[in-house]
């Protein structure tokens, strides 16, 4: 153990939850499971609301409390291959389950108050709820660099002219790995 007074214990709770609430997809959950353990090393306690959908082990780990909703989602909603079907879904019928969810945690004075709350950017719904429930929220954004890159040039293509799409989607795809100071007007043609 060291004796600094900026260590923390992993031990030692800092008396501030933190709820996070990821998409049930694996390339969400791990990257928010491994911000959750960073976040817990700091001395944060932990809270995780998932949906029955996919949902991760809670036995795996025993330092975080977990919390499930109920997000109702048909047998053909969730083996659907069309993940912007499947999100838009989790997107209408998690509402009402994580607004309830949250507000109960909100209200247990039993636990650590609640810092914020972290929720994938996929989950846009969140912004309201937890707008409604005046608890502060940060977004976390799994996607990779390239992801990043795209939505940066979205607002860009949109200006230019290039979206919505028209004509031929593969010029579209071209524009996209270009890089930004290209030319496109002499592409448009």
């Amino acid at each position: 153990m060291k004796n600094s007074s900026t260590d923390i214990q992993v031990d030692q709770r800092n008396g501030r939850r933190l709820v996070l609430f990821p998409l049930p997809l694996q390339g969400h959950i791990n990257p928010m499971i491994q911000l959750a353990n960073i976040l817990h090393s700091k001395g944060f306690s932990i809270t995780i609301i998932h949906t029955t959908f996919n949902s991760p082990d809670p036995s795996k780990y025993p330092h975080f409390t977990f919390h499930s909703i109920q997000e109702e989602l048909t047998e053909t909603e969730a083996s659907t291959a069309d993940i912007i079907a499947l999100v838009s879904s989790l997107n209408i019928k998690c509402v009402a389950p994580f607004r309830d969810c949250v507000s109960r945690l909100l209200s247990d004075v039993s636990e650590d108050p609640i810092a914020c709350l972290i929720s994938d950017a996929i989950f846009h719904f969140t912004t309201a709820v937890s707008k409604g429930l005046k608890l502060p929220r940060i977004v976390l954004r799994t996607g990779g660099a390239s992801s990043f890159r795209i939505f940066t040039a979205l607002p860009y293509l949109k200006e230019k002219g290039y979206l919505p799409i028209q004509g031929n989607f593969f010029r579209f795809l071209y524009w996209l790995v270009t890089p930004l100071d290209t030319d496109f007007e002499s592409m448009k043609s």
